[in-house]
């Protein structure tokens, strides 16, 4: 369950860039945007269940459309959202972000609309007394729950990128090296391969924005600081949370059927 937790996490944040590309290539070959969603909601079904390709795909839309929503809120460009089969989807922005706050909120923004998206169906689902629901809260919450570990290029590593580099470059950097150390340890130790992919597309991501480090953009106040970690702290607590009460014996039996 974690490796298919995790490669559907990891479709949340292949990185923006290379699924821009990719999305690109898909407009040169005239396949819409509609044809591509199809093409991975049938990917998933494939390789589980027609339930989890559809709650993939609820998933992957509602946390894309968090970040979409706050690239718009900072005056970005947006290309919109792309989904590629096997590869999940992302929000793409033709534009860097202009600050550090813009950073932090639009990684965040993703997960805290998977957060509402989840805990509502867990409400529904434990008011209803409908397992379906809540398992299916449980997998929303993980995905998004994952995309906030502190590991470039998921999300939480957006924002503790965006929080180190505010107090100064050399925390930035020793952060990113921590990083990739933690991605490092969950690779050869836990045996979660998914990081195998996860540490060259952070690597690249990092080195991109080295080479363009003279683009100065403002940094975040101490108390932009203390609220960004505040504000990562308060929504990875709420998913896990909502993980842990939706736990039932009614709700393993229902993640069970829906694979």
């Amino acid at each position: 369950m974690k490796l298919r937790a995790g490669i559907i996490a990891l479709a949340l944040k292949l990185g923006p860039k290379m699924l821009g590309l990719l999305g690109k290539m898909a407009k040169t070959l005239k396949v819409g945007k509609v044809g591509l969603a199809a093409a991975s909601a049938g990917s998933y079904a494939y390789l589980f269940s027609w339930k989890f390709a559809a709650l993939i795909m609820l998933t992957l839309f509602v946390h894309e459309s968090g970040h979409i929503w706050a690239m718009k809120w900072y005056g970005m460009k947006v290309k919109g959202i792309y989904f590629l089969p096997f590869f999940g989807g992302a929000a793409v922005s033709e534009d860097r972000c202009p600050s550090r706050e813009a950073e932090v909120v639009v990684a965040l923004m993703g997960p805290f609309w998977g957060l509402v998206l989840s805990m509502i169906t867990a409400l529904v689902g434990m008011a209803g007394d409908m397992p379906m629901l809540t398992a299916s809260a449980v997998w929303m919450a993980l995905v998004n729950l994952f995309n906030l570990l502190p590991i470039i290029p998921l999300d939480g590593g957006r924002v503790m990128e965006g929080l180190f580099f505010s107090i100064s470059n050399i925390l930035g950097v020793l952060f990113f090296v921590a990083s990739c150390l933690i991605a490092g340890i969950a690779l050869i130790y836990l045996k979660l391969w998914i990081f195998a992919l996860l540490l060259p597309i952070g690597l690249l991501e990092f080195f991109a924005k080295w080479l363009t480090r003279k683009t100065i953009i403002p940094e975040l106040s101490l108390v932009g600081i203390v609220l960004g970690l505040l504000g990562y702290i308060v929504v990875g607590g709420l998913l896990f949370y909502t993980m842990i009460v939706c736990q039932s014996p009614d709700t393993e039996v229902a993640l069970k059927l829906l694979m």
